[in-house]
């Protein structure tokens, strides 16, 4: 890597190895975030690329699947949820958003992510997820 302008520095993160560079001013404000730091109940994390949170519906549908694993106050009203897991490459929103958006159904209303038509029911992953009317997952749901 080359000089640096004067008014910007790199920053390496400790706790995830990640480097960036920033604004000096930035720096001094504390506005420089870590992108891998996994802030979502302790795992998830929203990594670098194309996708924002401001992506409302793929980021609400990451969120709510992190709850439902890794949330213990979540886990006391819905304790069917207690032993989920989310595989690693889900909890970098990026990874997640990507596949959601690739699902048939992703940009319609009223579908809902299961993870009990394809998998055992207690893992989310490219291979056991899918987007199935809400209706649909429901019904599922009760059998």
């Amino acid at each position: 890597m080359g000089k640096l302008p004067q008014d910007k520095r790199l920053v390496k993160f400790l706790l995830s190895g990640h480097e960036k560079i920033t604004r000096t001013n930035a720096i001094g404000l504390g506005t420089v975030k870590d992108p891998f730091y996994p802030k979502i109940y302790g795992v998830g994390y929203i990594g670098e690329g194309e996708y924002s949170t401001k992506h409302e519906k793929v980021y609400y549908t990451w969120h709510s699947m992190l709850q439902r694993c890794y949330d213990s106050k979540f886990h006391t009203n819905n304790p069917t949820y207690i032993g989920c897991i989310v595989c690693d490459s889900w909890h970098c929103f990026q990874n997640f958003a990507e596949w959601f958006n690739a699902q048939p159904n992703s940009g319609s209303t009223g579908y809902a992510l299961d993870k009990d038509l394809l998998g055992d029911g207690k893992a989310y992953s490219p291979d056991t997820c899918t987007l199935l009317s809400i209706a649909d997952n429901s019904r599922l749901a009760q059998s």
